[in-house]
């Protein structure tokens, strides 16, 4: 039911939902919660590299690595700076749950953020009303009700569709689509709780062969590497699950030794830079 009305509401809402292209539960060994401190800069680095603008640089970084420096003064200006974009029309879900996990975080400072958005573009009440619902916040009802005051008619409905149901638990989805995994790893983002990278393991096929077709692990496989090269968090993790999934262990030592790979690139070119 709460699949269902996830797109029920992103329909709702007017927005276009792009989807991202791209058992029991084991209980892994405690995860080192710290992170090279270079890991943000050198992500942020290769964005200015691969030519994009500063400003869209350090806002991606700090969503990317917000675990790692939490900055939740920061939250209404982010979401002005994605609307003002026009980001929030592309991809709604993930970026309503990652504020959705910002939100769960800062309770208390939620209603006064919802006041702050009111006077946003309406693209960013839908999605503020969506990351309210993902947040699972107590008083959730009442932030939506606030959130929706002397909006348009289809606002109105809008709110009163995400009162109506509850936001799935992130923690325990069986992904079906791609777009569940872009949720997953906002969810990470926001909180770097290993959980998320785990129900992404899930999605990878038992003895998954090299250059499988099956669209969703192939997905799930490439946004593991990816965020195993710019996250040590997610490349431990992957390391221990190869160890403790014989059926996946082939595809996570793979994806391991690749992810390895590309974060020595950099330290080869600085080397080859002194050098030259």
């Amino acid at each position: 039911m709460a699949r269902t009305s996830v797109a029920r509401l992103l329909v709702s809402s007017g927005i276009v939902l792009v989807l991202a292209g791209c058992v029991g539960v084991r209980h892994p060994a405690p995860i080192d919660k710290s992170i090279p401190s270079a890991e943000p800069a050198r992500f942020r680095a290769k964005m200015v590299h691969d030519g994009a603008p500063p400003e869209l640089a350090d806002w991606e970084t700090w969503i990317t690595f917000y675990y790692a420096d939490p900055q939740p003064g920061r939250t209404v200006a982010a979401m002005r700076f994605l609307s003002e974009r026009g980001d929030l029309g592309k991809n709604p879900a993930p970026i309503a749950v990652f504020f959705g996990r910002l939100f769960a975080q800062n309770p208390k400072s939620v209603a006064q953020w919802v006041e702050d958005l009111r006077s946003t573009s309406e693209d960013a009440h839908f999605v503020t009303a969506l990351a309210i619902w993902f947040s699972r916040l107590d008083d959730r009802d009442a932030l939506l009700q606030r959130l929706g005051e002397g909006g348009s008619p289809r606002m109105a409905r809008y709110v009163a569709l995400a009162r109506s149901d509850v936001a799935p638990d992130l923690t325990t989805i069986e992904v079906q689509q791609p777009v569940e995994l872009d949720m997953l790893w906002a969810s990470f983002f926001a909180t770097g709780d290993t959980r998320f990278v785990e129900r992404v393991v899930r999605v990878l096929s038992p003895w998954m062969q090299p250059g499988s077709g099956a669209s969703l692990p192939v997905a799930a496989r490439w946004s593991l590497m990816a965020n195993a090269t710019a996250h040590s968090r997610v490349l431990e993790f992957c390391r221990q699950q190869a160890s403790q999934e014989p059926e996946r262990e082939a595809t996570l030592n793979d994806i391991v030794a690749q992810a390895e790979a590309e974060r020595r690139k950099p330290e080869e070119s600085s080397k080859t830079d002194r050098r030259s």
